[in-house]
């Protein structure tokens, strides 16, 4: 396994995305933490799923 730089701040950059977008649609007083955790991790697995799919983590920019 490689370690590739772009891959990594792709995944970072769909993650801080991701959790920036939740955390202003989120209204913090409607939920508690509970009932966030679980669409938090969906709406993060998913667009790293997708990532890995399109762009595997061992072929580089190739």
């Amino acid at each position: 396994m490689t370690f590739n730089v772009p891959h990594k701040i792709a995944t970072a950059v769909s993650v801080l995305g991701v959790s920036r977008v939740l955390n202003h649609s989120l209204d913090p007083q409607s939920l508690s933490r509970g009932p966030r955790m679980p669409a938090t991790f969906i709406a993060l697995f998913v667009p790293i799923l997708i990532l890995n799919a399109i762009w595997p983590m061992d072929q580089g920019l190739t």
